[in-house]
């Protein structure tokens, strides 16, 4: 307990886990953290990105700051950054803990835990950020609503304080496509009003003003976060409301995507051509004072890049645009970009002017629309004049820097044999359309922050074509992009260029350490169209259900706090502790050889599998070390113990690199069945229409004649390429394809296919038992289907032998 009576004790398992995550990482790199915990809080709380929200904000040096409730501590050192002293105010004891931990070298940072009560009754602050975060406790001022709340806060605000105020819109884009509600997790709950009630409640525009001019500070300035105010990316206001730019630079993602009945970025376009995108914005971010507000009108953070590359780019109303790194590392990387522009400069190439000034660039607003945006107009009217200002681009490119021997090109060993074109001494990797400015037919670039030595003028032709099609992509309508590849002599380099891009880009973003958030981005419309029928069925939520199937083969989940024994004492459970010994170590082993007990392996005591009865049922669990498990499993059913797993080494690996989705809606997407399929008869049909009605899209695998003679002891009748033609037009087959050596094994299948479920005849069911859990254990399935006993290829085969002879 504090002084103050608050239990430093974990509120939860899951905040135990964050907290010891910081206080075992005193550098404060989480790295490693991210690129192997992918649940979505640990994420929000130790990542950098959920800092860009306030990153460009331009607090005054000098300032004092109090944060009403810090959470683990994702912005607070950004704050400390930009003021002179801070004070974090949290309820949690446990949080308020991890935050002086995490930031301890941050002497201006105060950290106090409990209500407003805790602070001097003299405090007045320059600003107050209270952000309504995925997990927000009870409110510092507890069980107060937000007007209530508001009006304390604004009583510690210096005369001339500033409050600055983060919350979700419940009537978000993201909320109308069935994003479950920040406040409840529950889909549509905030565009129902909350009809059950909600805490800490997600306040639509017109709520949030109504509750901020009850609060009585006289200016009040909104500013719209995309994709919200957790992972912000850009920042709009009235005055610079979203553009066609939105779509080139806004990476939407959603955490939960089994309620999705739509994709939203399918509705960006539409909201922003009638000027009602910040109206459904996903989140709102208030500025209220009684004194001036900033001038920022736009803002954009790259906090997805390793800490030298993180900027924040700001519009301001006074006609600057100010360019000021992130962390004090990004200094290095600000330098950087001043020497780029100036080195473009000497080589005649249109850049924007600017100056570095109190560690920041400041740079002119430049009315005028990018060339992408200018491009993607003009193809429709005009391809003539498309593809001179293309054939502009790549002019500039060329003339942007000195020209290197071909002997120099550091990408030749992708394809020695290929025509490389110029390759330059600097390439300057954003010289493509929307890093440049198209203001009354003159180009003017902006941002060119990364270059490559001794790289091909045509990569960088390549990235703005590749930018163009891909953002534009009714483009190919007008100019096809393969007349641009011949054009610009980039049709035997696209496939080698999209390779180094896709490196370049894994590189920038950090795609390894945050691949988890990348997952989150990629929305499956599949998926989508499943949710959207499934509104429609008429059975009931129970007659769909399915449980989520006991995970056998995931040996330690859910196993903490419990007794581990390990069962099997060979070169399995050697493993297995090379693994788990130091998270999940065995109090013992047990093994069926009775000369190996009371004795003793890797200093683990090895006992007889009665002892297993002398146990509390619930308290421990009984790890499977042995190949031989399915024997095992019988055995430990027959002694009534029903809390095992099974550790398989190389099923271990490859479960380390799934994500387990289980499947609750009835219906699955991918679904994947295999078959001989020789003379195509009823039984072949009944299977296949069978499985598409379990599925969303139906992969048949179609086994090649070499693996069907060897598997089935007999040739096919029918070839396997008129086989494999016959299964890909029945109407039920999505897509068909070989099945050989290389991939009869159902989990290298899964592997590849990523199926949700694998159907099978019921005349398989036992024999593939154990298949089955093992695909429930990566959130797959196996379902078996009714055999059809009167017809099969066997009897056919049988039939046509008795004629013919």
């Amino acid at each position: 307990m504090t002084a103050s009576g608050y239990s430093v004790n974990p509120a939860s398992q899951l905040d135990a886990e964050i907290g010891n995550y910081i206080l075992s990482n005193p550098t404060g790199d989480f790295s490693n953290v991210i690129t192997r915990d992918h649940r979505w809080q640990v994420f929000y709380h130790l990542s950098d990105q959920p800092a860009g929200l306030l990153s460009w904000y331009p607090f005054r040096s000098n300032s004092s700051l109090l944060q009403l409730g810090g959470g683990f501590g994702a912005h607070t050192g950004m704050l400390c950054d930009r003021c002179s002293s801070v004070t974090v105010l949290e309820a949690d004891a446990y949080r308020a803990k991890c935050i002086r931990t995490r930031w301890s070298e941050k002497s201006e940072l105060q950290v106090l835990c409990g209500d407003n009560s805790v602070l001097p009754s003299d405090s007045a602050f320059d600003y107050i950020v209270m952000i309504v975060g995925p997990d927000s406790r009870e409110p510092i001022f507890a069980g107060q609503g937000y007007i209530s709340l508001l009006r304390q806060v604004k009583s510690l605000l210096a005369e001339d304080g500033k409050l600055l105020f983060a919350v979700s819109n419940r009537l978000g884009v993201q909320y109308l496509c069935g994003t479950p509600d920040l406040s409840t997790g529950i889909p549509f709950d905030g565009l129902n009003n909350y009809p059950t009630g909600a805490l800490m409640p997600s306040l639509s525009k017109p709520e949030l003003l109504d509750v901020l001019k009850q609060v009585g500070l006289l200016n009040i300035k909104l500013y719209y976060p995309f994709p919200d105010h957790l992972l912000p990316q850009l920042v709009y206001t009235d005055e610079f409301p979203p553009g066609e730019e939105l779509s080139e630079r806004l990476r939407p993602y959603q955490v939960k995507q089994d309620s999705l009945v739509i994709d939203s970025r399918n509705l960006y376009g539409p909201l922003i051509a009638n000027g009602l995108l910040q109206f459904f914005a996903n989140s709102l971010l208030a500025e209220c004072s009684n004194a001036d507000l900033s001038s920022v009108v736009y803002a954009a953070v790259s906090s997805e890049r390793n800490r030298e590359e993180c900027f924040s780019t700001s519009i301001h109303n006074n006609g600057t645009v100010e360019k000021c790194p992130m962390y004090k590392e990004g200094m290095k990387g600000l330098g950087r970009l001043c020497k780029n522009l100036i080195d473009l400069e000497s080589h005649d190439i249109p850049v924007i002017s600017f100056r570095f000034e109190d560690n920041r660039l400041i740079m002119p607003r430049i009315l005028a629309p990018t060339l992408s945006v200018y491009l993607r107009e003009l193809v429709t009217y005009d391809t003539d004049g498309f593809i001179r200002y293309l054939d502009e681009l790549y002019k500039y490119i060329l003339q942007s820097s000195e020209h290197m021997p071909a002997d120099k090109n550091v990408l030749a060993e992708l394809d020695p044999n290929a025509e490389w074109g110029p390759i330059l001494s600097k390439a300057y990797l954003e010289m493509i359309p929307v890093n440049c400015f198209f203001d009354n037919g003159q180009f003017l670039f902006f941002d060119q922050e990364f270059v490559k030595e001794n790289y091909p003028a045509k990569y960088i032709m390549f990235r703005a074509i590749n930018d163009i099609y891909w953002f534009a992509p009714h483009t190919e309508h007008y100019v096809p992009r393969h007349e641009m590849q011949e054009r610009y002599g980039l049709t035997d380099l696209w496939p080698v260029f999209l390779q180094e891009e896709s490196r370049f880009q894994d590189q920038l973003r950090q795609r390894e350490m945050y691949k988890q958030f990348y997952k989150w981005v990629s929305t499956d419309p599949k998926n989508i169209m499943r949710n959207g029928r499934l509104l429609l069925m008429d059975k009931k939520p129970q007659q769909i259900h399915v449980n989520i199937p006991e995970r056998t083969f995931a040996a330690v989940d859910g196993a903490e706090g419990k007794l581990i024994v390990l069962f099997g004492a060979g070169r399995m459970m050697d493993h297995y502790l090379k693994k788990y010994a130091a998270s999940y170590p065995p109090a013992f082993i047990v093994d069926n050889d009775e000369t190996k007990w009371n004795t003793e392996k890797l200093g683990f005591l090895i006992k007889s599998p009665q002892v297993l009865q002398e146990l509390t049922p619930g308290q421990y669990r009984v790890i499977i070390c042995n190949a031989a498990y399915d024997e095992i499993a019988r055995q430990l059913e027959r002694m009534g113990i029903k809390d095992y797993r099974i550790y398989q080494r190389a099923f271990d690996e490859m479960l380390g690199n799934v994500e387990i989705i289980p499947h609750s809606n009835g219906k699955y997407n991918i679904g994947y069945v295999t078959g001989v399929f020789d003379l195509f008869h009823i039984g072949h049909l009944n299977i296949l229409r069978k499985s598409k009605e379990q599925c969303e899209y139906l992969i048949a695998g179609v086994l090649t004649d070499e693996l069907a003679e060897h598997d089935k002891r007999k040739r096919p009748f029918i070839s396997f390429e008129e086989r494999l033609a016959i299964v890909q037009q029945i109407k039920y087959v999505d897509r068909a394809i070989a099945v050989d050596f290389h991939n009869t094994n159902k989990l290298e299948a899964w592997k590849q296919l990523r199926y949700d479920c694998h159907f099978s005849g019921t005349d398989h069911e036992q024999e593939w038992y154990w298949l089955q859990k093992q695909l429930q254990t990566l959130g797959s399935n196996m379902e078996f289907i009714p055999y059809t006993e009167s017809t099969s290829s066997t009897k056919l085969q049988q039939m046509i032998n008795k004629t013919l002879i």
